[in-house]
């Protein structure tokens, strides 16, 4: 992708709310397909958690706090990125 149609907040945003595809829409197909495989995983343990031992109101709690933190580091590192991307170009 040519760096002036890079745009930080979207590759923040989407970072953010799916963890790997600010880094796919930055042209990192490596790190954001690697990031996106976490992300499955993280919710896939917790889906089977929730399937095997029940639901519980707190770990849920713990996950989304997690999801939310995560998500504001990936989103930073994504938005980061996108703007060394376009001072080099």
């Amino acid at each position: 992708m040519n760096s002036e149609g890079i745009n930080p907040l979207i590759a923040m945003v989407l970072n953010m709310l799916v963890w790997g595809l600010g880094y796919i829409y930055l042209g990192k197909a490596f790190k954001g397909t690697a990031t996106f495989f976490l992300f499955a995983l993280v919710w896939g343990f917790y889906l089977i958690y929730v399937l095997i031992g029940g639901f519980s109101f707190s770990l849920l709690s713990e996950i989304i706090i997690g999801y939310f933190l995560s998500g504001l580091w990936f989103g930073y590192d994504a938005y980061n990125m996108a703007i060394k991307m376009k001072k080099r170009y």
